[in-house]
Order: structure tokens, then sequence, then C-alpha cells
């Protein structure tokens, strides 16, 4: 390997030239590392490689982990070494064993016999023997030694040690290195710039072929990164390179290049494209005019496209108009978009092309910047845009409040009861489920799960959100689907643990909240490269709901021969505890990163069809005694809210949807909404179709947009959209503010 340094601009920014043996040509720098799964990028099959920019896309970053559990190192050796093994000769291999998707570094596990790594098969601790083992087998062209990488969060202690164990694995590898190659020294520290610079003075002082910075995209902010930075590229010597991991977004990048950083180590091809997006930035940044962008694209940022988004799919043009990528020289939006929405690997592969192909040009302006000496303008012009996409989300949104069609936030998570559950009692021994005919029998999807003939409330919100489509349930989403948000809500379920035990099994607000905490948020973290503070910077954009209370009543209190609840408290006292319990779930949501929460009162359920069919009261059709008990369960949650709202909860927001108030507006003029049947079911059985819900296939009513209630609890979608509409856009029923206006916070 060899590395020459051939301009400067604004100070450390720098372009230079990387030859490397096994490439015909040699490749500028500052330049992208592409991700691979054992040496083969991610989606794009090999056969289609040389459609995409050379000699820039010959650098491919490898971690020796993925082999783990697969293929021995013996075997590996005899093929002749990862080159030949792939068919790939004339790429570049850099082996680092972090890759930020599969595996990644964990501390609590590492101890001074080696580097512990999540990986493919579980959770590893690798030795510096076993990994220059690998190595040797792999022979890359350029390796870094095996490092303890460490969070933000760590104290002094942790971080002096990780500076310590990094170095003496430095040492055992160089002792042991017998594959030749070059070995590019580690350098971590963790948030502290004095351990960072006592690491890199010790790296520089061994004999290593370039530097590979660490400890990046694990929890650190984007103001503390320059000080971090420039602390270890300051001591490193001029004519080596420097490889950074975890600095992967664009501005990002342009950040570790002001730093002097030559090499770049990025899983944002892989989020974009595993996501459906499409890159479509300016890639001539130092000549656009800001002011002549406009808000014309709908499902975009105009830094890139969801091409999910329903708006693509007649759209017959390409991704980016005169991008000579494969995928934009022969498709279109609208077959990608429909690739995605059937689930088919080809919209990846396509993806993945242009996604690389434009960030390898963003690449290419980059060194064009820096060879002109005007490398600090196109950093501030693309910072400006960048400024102008964030100030046109929220122009768009504002524009559009009667029928959004751009998502206006990242994500929206559910927790709930049968009202909003859509398909997480599916799978449990339970009577409260909905997997059958006639549910679902309005609903695009068919039968799900959910307790209505179409749509639920959270629905039709995501919808008005501007969700592409439907949050779905946790019990069928992992991984990084969880970034757009979930459904933990669970039928009979309520704040109460106990609540609904006499329909079966189901999922307490409790579980819920735990589950949030102790599954849901380990997954973003590991999307996130780790980056808590990236995590918690997104969770403050998403939006959370919780809508629960109404089965404490009905499938609790006002069910004395299965509960003690209305022995053990008068109805006063029961509101209070469950308020306090319910006070204490939504401060736990707020712990975990919740900052925007829509919290839902209970309806007037003495009046639903349920209620009807077995209260007969002298003075009023419903049973006001079940209506008393919840108006004080309701004043005391509004009051909750402005509790919260406050500064009990610094930097939260709270709206509260007065569901009750609705239902007694409705009830005095039904027809005004459009409903005939307030008082009985569309499908059901018995008085009122309130004895039972709805039979399996049982015939429903016909004109199902006349019935206010689907059975002999829940709303029908009609229902559920006209409450959704007016929720979202008007403050008749919400409280401080509406639901439009939480999300353009």
């Amino acid at each position: 390997m060899k590395f020459t340094v051939k301009a400067w601009s604004s100070g450390r920014a720098r372009a230079g030239i990387l030859h490397l043996g096994s490439c015909p040509s040699p490749i500028e720098t500052p330049a992208l590392l592409l991700s691979t799964r054992k040496g083969l990028p991610l989606f794009i099959p090999p056969d289609l490689l040389p459609s995409l920019p050379s000699p820039d896309s010959h650098l491919l970053h490898v971690s020796s982990l993925h082999f783990l559990g697969g293929i021995s190192s013996e075997t590996i050796s005899k093929i002749g070494g990862l080159h030949k093994l792939v068919g790939l000769p004339d790429h570049g291999f850099v082996a680092i064993p972090r890759d930020s998707i599969q595996c990644l570094p964990e501390c609590n596990s590492t101890n001074k016999l080696g580097a512990s790594f999540d990986t493919p098969v579980g959770r590893s601790l690798v030795k510096p023997v076993e990994y220059v083992e690998l190595i040797s087998s792999l022979k890359p062209n350029v390796w870094t030694a095996l490092a303890d990488e460490v969070p933000a969060w760590v104290n002094d202690k942790r971080n002096k040690t990780s500076v310590d164990r990094t170095v003496r694995w430095l040492d055992e590898c160089i002792q042991l290195n017998q594959a030749g190659g070059s070995v590019f020294g580690s350098i971590v520290g963790g948030s502290s710039v004095q351990e960072r610079e006592r690491c890199a003075q010790e790296v520089a002082s061994r004999s290593v072929s370039g530097y590979w910075i660490g400890g990046f995209g694990l929890g650190e902010s984007m103001d503390e990164r320059p000080a971090l930075l420039n602390a270890v590229t300051d001591i490193l010597e001029e004519e080596k390179p420097r490889l950074v991991s975890g600095l992967g977004l664009p501005e990002e990048v342009l950040q570790g290049i002001v730093a002097g950083i030559d090499i770049f180590d990025s899983t944002y091809i892989y989020h974009l494209t595993l996501g459906g997006f499409a890159l479509t930035f300016p890639l001539d940044g130092v000549e656009t005019n800001v002011s002549a962008l406009h808000l014309s694209n709908i499902g975009s940022d105009q830094s890139k496209i969801n091409l999910r988004a329903t708006i693509y799919r007649k759209d017959t043009t390409p991704i980016v108009e005169n991008c000579n990528c494969y995928t934009c020289q022969n498709h279109t939006r609208a077959y990608i978009n429909h690739l995605l929405n059937v689930h088919e690997m080809l919209a990846q592969i396509l993806l993945e092309i242009h996604n690389t192909h434009h960030y390898l040009g963003f690449f290419r302006s980059v060194r064009e910047a820096i060879k002109s000496g005007k490398f600090e303008q196109f950093r501030q012009k693309f910072s400006e845009i960048k400024r102008y996409h964030l100030a046109s989300e929220a122009a768009v949104a504002c524009m559009a409040c009667s029928q959004p069609l751009q998502q206006q936030v990242p994500c929206f998570f559910i927790f709930g009861d049968s009202l909003v559950d859509n398909g997480n009692n599916n799978r449990l021994l339970t009577l409260s489920r909905a997997n059958y005919r006639p549910y679902g029998i309005d609903f695009p999807q068919g039968v799900t799960g959910r307790f209505t003939n179409g749509r639920t409330y959270v629905d039709v919100l995501a919808q008005l959100l501007g969700f592409p489509t439907f949050i779905p349930p946790y019990s069928r989403t992992r991984g990084a689907a969880l970034m757009r948000g979930v459904n933990l809500a669970s039928g009979a379920s309520g704040i109460r643990d106990e609540t609904g035990d006499n329909l079966g099994g189901h999922t307490s607000m409790n579980q819920q909240v735990q589950t949030f905490g102790n599954e849901i948020l380990p997954e973003m973290r590991r999307v996130l490269r780790g980056d808590a503070n990236a995590l918690s910077s997104y969770l403050s954009r998403c939006i959370f709901y919780s809508g629960m209370g109404s089965n404490d009543y009905l499938n609790n209190y006002y069910m004395p021969d299965f509960y003690s609840t209305s022995s053990d408290f008068t109805t006063k006292a029961y509101a209070a505890a469950l308020l306090e319990d319910y006070s204490r779930q939504l401060t736990q949501l707020y712990s975990f990163g919740a900052r925007k929460v829509i919290v839902t009162a209970i309806g007037q359920i003495g009046c639903i069809p349920y209620e009807l069919a077995r209260f007969r009261g002298n003075s009023s059709r419903c049973n006001e005694d079940i209506n008393k008990a919840i108006v004080m369960f309701n004043s005391g949650l509004k009051k909750l809210v402005d509790s919260f709202n406050g500064g009990q909860l610094p930097g939260a927001k709270f709206v509260y949807v007065d569901a009750y108030q609705s239902n007694v507006d409705l009830y005095q003029n039904p027809r005004a909404s459009g409903f005939d049947v307030i008082d009985k079911g569309c499908c059901g059985v018995g008085r009122n179709n309130g004895q039972l819900t709805c039979l399996p296939l049982q015939a429903a009513c016909r004109d199902r947009t006349k019935y206010l209630f689907w059975d002999a609890f829940h709303p029908t979608d009609t229902a559920n959209v006209g409450f959704g509409r007016v929720t979202f856009s008007s403050g008749q029923y919400t409280y401080p503010i509406n639901i439009q206006q939480l999300a353009m916070l």
C-alpha cells in the first residue's frame, strides 16, 4: 500500500491517492468503504458491480467476524484468501472487526483477554491470536488491529483501560502478523480527549501503515466530535491514511473531512436501502441555489425520497434525472415502488446500486471542492441546504393540513387495549381475539386481528401523519422495521396487571412499557450503531399514543364476581389508584425517550351496546354509575397532563384526547355525524347485539357507515375516521393542542 496527499483545503481537509496492490487503478481520497457481508455487497450481485463507478467502488469493507461459525480459516487460506473466495481479484479489502450492522462491540463483556462482539453467531470473545489467524486466512489488503471500543458514557477508568488494552493488543497483532497486508493501528478513548491523545501518541510511535479511529457512533454527540477528532489527527503522521468508523451521514462525513480523515466506513447506504429510501440531494453543492428548491416532492425531504410512498405508484420518471446509474437508466420510481410493496428483493438491489452510485458521487464532489480550494464553501452550502430541508418539512406539513401526504414524524408507537390492537393477541390463548371474519371485512388487508370492520383510531392517525403503511403489530415486527414504530396494544389489557384475566392472555400496560424498554429500545440502538444521543434525538420527534383504562372498569372493577377491587376501593379511590399507576407508566415511557405523547380519555362506556344489553335503568338508557366513575378518572387524567406539561417531565408535551365528551356530543346529535344506529352493534349476539361480540363468519349489517358501533364494545371504521380527523386538525376534543400541532413541534 502507498498513500500520498495531493491537496489541502481549509486547514486539515485533504485529498490524496491510495495505491493498493490488487486494484488496477489508484483510489482517490476522501473515499468511501462499501459495506459487505462476507466480502460481497449486501444486495448488489457480483455481475452488477461493474456498473458502479470505478475505481471508487473498488474499496470494500469486510468484517472478519462474519466468518465465525462458517467456512473455516484453513479452507479460506487454501482457496487463496478472500479475493479468490469471492471472485473479486481487482478490489481492495479493508478488514475491520466492527461492521455496525451485525458485528457490534460489547464493552461490558470485553476483558483483558480479548474484545467482545455481538456477531451473527452470538456474542463472541475474540482474542488477538484468534483475530490474527482469521486475518491471515483472509489476506485483506488492509486490516486494523483489535481494539477495545467503548461508548461515550463510560467512566474515566474504563476509558483508560480501553486505551491500555488497545495498545497492548496492537503490539500483539504486529508480533503475530504473518499474513502481510498493511496494518492500521487502532485509536480509541471514548469521549475523553486526553485518552484519545494518549492512544494516538502510543499508536503513532508503532510501525503501522495507517490509522483506524474507532469509538465513534457509540453515543457521542456531533458537538463533541470535532474536539475528539482534532485531538487525534493533530498527533498522527500526515503521510499515512486515516480511516474512521461510525461517521456515516453526509454531514458526519464532512465533519470528519474537516478534521483530516481520508477513508470512511459507512453503513448509511445499507440503512437507506433497507428502509426503501433513495438519495436525491444535489451533488453540485457549491453551485446549488437554495432558493430554487421547492416543496414539490411529496414523500421526500429533498435529500432522499421514500419510494414506498403511494405518491410514486404512477411516477414514471427515474429516481434522479440525468443520473447515469444502472437503476436510473433502466427503471422508474413506480417500478421500484411496486417492488417494495410486493417485497421483491430486486427493490433492494436497484436501490443499493443507485444509493451507492449517488453517495460515491458525493465523495467525488468533495474531492473536487478540496482540489479547487473551495471545500469550506462546499461544506457551508451543504449545511445550508440541509437546514432548508428541515424547514421545508414543517412548511409542507402545514400546507397539507387537510390531507397530509408527507410523513410528519419518523415513528409512531402505540400502547393500548382492543380499541387499537391490530393483531398482537392473535397468538395468545384468550377470548379477546378478532382474527376471524367478519372482523376486517372492510379493511384492505382483510382479517388482521383488529376489533372492527376496518381501521382503528390509530390507523387513521397514522394515515393523517403521512405514514405510507399502517403501523405493524409488535408480534410480527423486529429489527430495522422497528424504527418507524410498532403497535404494542393488546385486547383486554389495562393499567392494572390483573385486568382482563377473566378473558385469558393479554399484555398489560406494565408489560407493554417493559417490552418497549427491554426489547425495542436495544434493537433501535443497534440500528443506530449504539449512538444513544442519536436514539434520544430520534425518539424525541416520534409520537407515542396511549389509550388505557376502559378494561380496568369493564373487566375489573365492575366485575365483582371475578375481582375484589369494587370492595377494596370506592370509585374515587379506584380512580386515584389507577391514575397513580398510569402516571408511573407514562413517566417510565418518558424515561425511555418519549417526548410527544397522546393520552386518550376513557369513552362513555356506560352507553356501549354491551352495557345497554345488561343494564335496565329507569331514568336513563345508559349505565350512569359507570359513566360517573369514568368522569372521575378522566378528570384526574387531564390534571395529570397539566402536571406533566407544567414541568414535571421537562421537554415533554402531552395531548389529552377527550373521547368521553366526543361520545356525549355524538349521542346528542348522531345524525349530524351521519349515524342512524347508535345503540347496537353492526354484528353480535343478543339484545342490542351487545351480549356477545361478533361470531365467526356471522353476517354483519349491510350499511356499516350508518352504525356507530361495530360490535358490543368497538366503534366502526366510519366512527374511527370521524374521530381521528377531528382530533388531528382541530382543538374540539384535544387539549392543550391538537395532534397535528403536536407532530409539528
